[in-house]
């Protein structure tokens, strides 16, 4: 807090209030904020001058222009607000030390991912979780070390924290080397609840989700996923029964087309529940329009193309049945009203850019809807069961294209949100920076030379567009082709030969294939942005 003349701040309540309410900012940040705020000063100058003299082009160009700086300003007023794990990792240190002596043992606490940024009301809102669940590995999961050297393991037990990005979310993952535990099976308390369980609603308050897996070599595993920030995420627009609504990207997983000839062999039915085959998994279906009340679109089914979104949370995966998709969007959250609190399958709302307002779907209370009415023992529910029970795919989704003709690349199907097929010739350059005009906003292209160590692509009359997702940011990365998709063993990427911008490679029809590293692309932006 600053003070002014003899004033000072002694009341201890009154300054941890302004702790609470004050956030560290880089001069670096606010320097990039102050450079913005001035060329999007001069941009507006320049469209009032379009304007005034009915000059089409300047008009065209500095909206195009204005567009690219308020992106980069959203996304770095975004940044003022992430803070770094550490601050509450350091912390856990010596918790663990604390909880190891009271109960005997002897632990090792290993820490990755400090560095990992968040927003700063998620990161106060999940310290008490966190410490809730690391008190239970210590005291369920780590062992003395009579046990321990008994079962022929090292005396010191051993607990892993990770934090890392994944698909713009924020994993934390917690695990031991113990002899394993159902955190779902612990004693609750009769007041209080079951710890686990507190822990998991406090997550899921702010969008979060936990899931948790015995490991087959000992050992449980507890894995935390986290949204960057509340206040914008991005989200697939979808409509269905007249209304217009928005799935979160973080619950997205794919969209599914079925043509009108394919309907009747491609749905089928186990019971009276509709559900499709996909890779080899039962994937049962929900439609949207059912679940709000509208059933006058059943009939219709075998006489028009159906539309898919492949939603998940946690353990439960299913297709939400839709009658059409739109654009995704990054949206503004806002609270619904007191007379939608008693809707749960809504987690709020937002408006859009025609000033309609559109309803946040929650997929898991969709789900549970859904599926209330069912006995858990039809055949709806085994197949349910069937697809929770798969557990993390042991392969890998990758979406292979070239650089050259003779260097073949891939890259995480994570990642990739869209493929777009766009004219050379409607390629824009503002200063250093390519452009193209794309669903109502400016894209910025890259090149696979801006990152890697190979030749730029000498592109004719059109180009391939990978649409990534990094972070808080979309690129374009610009390819060429032939585009392919295939999943490998997670483990069949050999990572003993490693270059920039690569973090490795497969082996894919007879040739090496380098898989770009998308942590290292995300890097290298923030240095691109950084620098200018």
């Amino acid at each position: 807090m600053n003070t002014t003349g003899n004033m000072t701040t002694s009341d201890p309540a009154e300054m941890k209030k302004t702790d609470a309410s004050s956030i560290k900012v880089s001069v670096t940040l606010l320097d990039r904020l102050m450079n913005l705020a001035g060329e999007l000063v001069l941009c507006r100058n320049q469209l009032c001058q379009g304007v005034q003299i009915s000059d089409p082009r300047i008009t065209e160009q500095s909206s195009q222009r204005i567009d690219l700086i308020t992106s980069e300003l959203q996304e770095t007023i975004m940044q003022t607000r992430m803070q770094p794990m550490s601050i509450i990792f350091t912390r856990f240190t010596r918790l663990v030390r604390d909880l190891s002596f009271d109960q005997g043992k002897s632990i090792d606490l290993e820490i990755e991912g400090k560095e990992v940024e968040l927003d700063k009301t998620i990161l106060e809102s999940i310290q008490l979780p966190l410490e809730t669940l690391l008190k239970m590995v210590v005291a369920n999961g780590a062992e003395i070390p009579d046990v321990r050297r008994q079962k022929g393991k090292p005396e010191t037990s051993r607990i892993h924290i990770e934090a890392f990005h994944e698909t713009g979310q924020v994993n934390i993952v917690i695990s031991d080397d113990g002899s394993g535990f159902d955190p779902n099976d612990l004693p609750a308390d009769q007041e209080a609840g079951s710890p686990f369980q507190r822990a998991r609603e406090e997550v899921e308050t702010f969008g979060g989700k936990i899931e948790t897996d015995q490991k087959t070599d000992g050992g449980t595993r507890i894995d935390i996923k986290l949204p960057l920030t509340l206040a914008i995420i991005p989200s697939q627009i979808i409509s269905a029964a007249g209304g217009r609504y928005a799935i979160p990207q973080s619950n997205l997983d794919e969209l599914l087309r079925i043509p009108v000839d394919q309907v009747d062999e491609t749905v089928e039915h186990v019971g009276d529940t509709p559900v499709i085959q996909l890779r080899g998994e039962l994937l049962p279906l929900i439609r949207l329009s059912q679940v709000l009340g509208d059933n006058s679109g059943d009939a219709q089914d075998s006489k028009r193309v159906v539309h898919i979104a492949v939603v998940s949370s946690g353990s439960c995966k299913y297709g939400l049945v839709v009658d059409r998709l739109f654009d995704s969007e990054e949206i503004v959250v806002k609270p619904v009203g007191q007379h939608l609190k008693a809707c749960n399958i809504y987690s709020g709302a937002t408006i859009m850019g025609d000033g309609r307002v559109a309803l946040i779907l929650d997929v898991a209370s969709i789900a549970q809807s859904a599926f209330s009415a069912k006995d858990s023992g039809s055949p709806l529910q085994d197949g349910i069961t069937e697809v929770a029970q798969t557990g993390p795919e042991e392969k890998t989704a990758l979406l292979t294209f070239r650089n050259l003709q003779h260097e073949p690349f891939c890259i995480s199907m994570d990642r990739v949100e869209r493929i777009e097929r766009i004219r050379v010739s409607d390629i824009e350059q503002i200063g250093q920076q390519q452009v193209i005009q794309y669903r109502g906003g400016a894209l910025k292209l890259f090149h696979i030379s801006q990152f890697c160590e190979v030749e730029t692509i000498p592109f004719k009359d059109y180009a391939e567009v990978l649409v990534l997702n990094l972070g808080n940011a979309e690129i374009g990365l610009m390819v060429n082709g032939p585009l392919d998709t295939c999943e490998v063993e997670k483990d069949s990427v050999d990572t003993s030969c490693l270059h920039k911008g690569m973090t490795g490679s497969v082996i894919l029809n007879s040739q090496t294939t380098w898989l770009l590293d998308e942590n290292a692309i995300e890097a290298s932006l923030s240095g691109i942005r950084s620098s200018r």
